[in-house]
Parts: structure tokens; C-alpha cells; sequence
């Protein structure tokens, strides 16, 4: 245990989480688990293995909720989350995650230190969601699905209106709106 926390303040992150990941298998007392799994999820964290990271840091959140670490916590987690997104283009259940997380740090924590950078992360993270609803609707104007498309961009403009510029939203809006009768006449030439 005490050889993974040393481990971790001298920045080797790898063997400082070798270390705890070891510890916490043993017989600690509740405040040294407290210690080891915070810092095992700073480790995972500053080495930049945002999936163990974020695994650990649930689990201290849901094992330590009032612990002073807690603020510090729930952050990084919404960072981790946002680190895991790969894009509009992609699933965006972490940038959901990430937002989800952002909005309940600047809840329970509205002066904390980080308040500007969760703003802003959470800022991000609302639009990758906005991007990937544009995503869909654009895979759906290219598959002549304009219907379904105007629902995706109404979608958008609705939820990820702060985020996403309105000329553009309106833009895609009318445009599938005047593709709609093309999508109608070749229905109608299929059957």
C-alpha cells in the first residue's frame, strides 16, 4: 500500500498502480482503501488510461460519496468520460456520460475550483451530442430520407440550440423541407 502512494507521488504512475490494485486485494483499514482507490483512479488517470480511470473513479464515488476527494472525483470522471468520446461521428454514450457528469459537478459543487473548466467541458460534450444528431440527419438527407431527417434537425435545434449555430440548423432544416417532395415521388415510383 504505502509503496503504491509513493509510488504515485513521485509520478510513476505504472508501478503506482501495480502497487494499489495489489493493496486493495489485502486486508486495508477503511481509510487506507479510501486512499488506495482514490489514488489508483489518480494513477489510471494521469496516465492517461481514461477507461480504468473512469472504472475507479465510479467506484470511489459510489464507496466514498462524502469524502473530501469527492469534487475532485466526479470531475475527473467527466473528464474521463469526455476523453472516451471518439466523436460525433461515432457512439456518443460517453459524451453523454460526460455531460450528464459536468451538469451534477455544477450542482452539488457551484464554487468548487473547477467550475470554468465544467462549463466548458460540458459545453463540448453537448455538442459532440449536437454534431452526431447532424451526423444522422446528414446520413439521412444522402439516403433521400428527408423526413427523417427534418426530425433529427428539428431534434437538434431543440435540445442543442446554446450550441450549435442557428443559420446552419435553419439551413439543414430547409433543405431537407425542399428535398421532402423528391423523397415523396420516389416512394410513390417504387410501389
Amino acid at each position: 500500500y504505502r509503496a503504491g502512494v509513493e509510488a504515485a507521488a513521485k509520478g510513476d504512475w505504472g508501478r503506482s498502480a501495480y502497487l494499489l490494485k495489489k493493496a486493495l486485494q489485502g486486508n486495508l483499514t477503511p481509510k487506507q482503501q479510501e486512499i488506495a482507490t482514490i489514488t489508483l483512479a489518480n494513477a489510471y488517470f494521469n496516465d492517461k488510461d481514461f477507461e480504468n480511470a473512469a472504472l475507479n473513479y465510479e467506484e470511489f464515488l459510489q464507496l466514498y460519496p462524502a469524502s473530501p476527494k469527492a469534487r475532485e472525483a466526479l470531475f475527473r470522471l467527466g473528464v474521463c468520460y469526455l476523453n472516451l468520446t471518439k466523436g460525433p461521428q461515432w457512439d456518443v454514450t460517453f459524451a453523454k456520460k460526460a455531460y450528464e457528469i459536468f451538469k451534477e459537478y455544477l450542482k452539488k459543487y457551484p464554487n468548487g475550483p473547477e467550475v470554468e473548466k465544467a462549463k466548458l467541458y460540458a459545453k463540448i460534450a453537448k455538442k459532440i451530442l449536437a454534431e452526431h444528431e447532424l451526423y444522422v440527419g446528414g446520413t439521412y438527407d444522402m439516403l433521400h430520407k428527408f423526413t427523417a431527417s427534418i426530425q433529427r434537425y428539428s431534434d437538434a435545434q431543440k435540445r442543442f440550440g446554446s450550441v450549435e449555430a442557428p443559420d446552419r440548423l435553419f439551413y439543414l432544416l430547409g433543405r431537407a423541407y425542399y428535398y421532402t417532395p423528391i423523397q415523396s415521388k420516389e416512394e410513390i415510383e417504387r410501389l
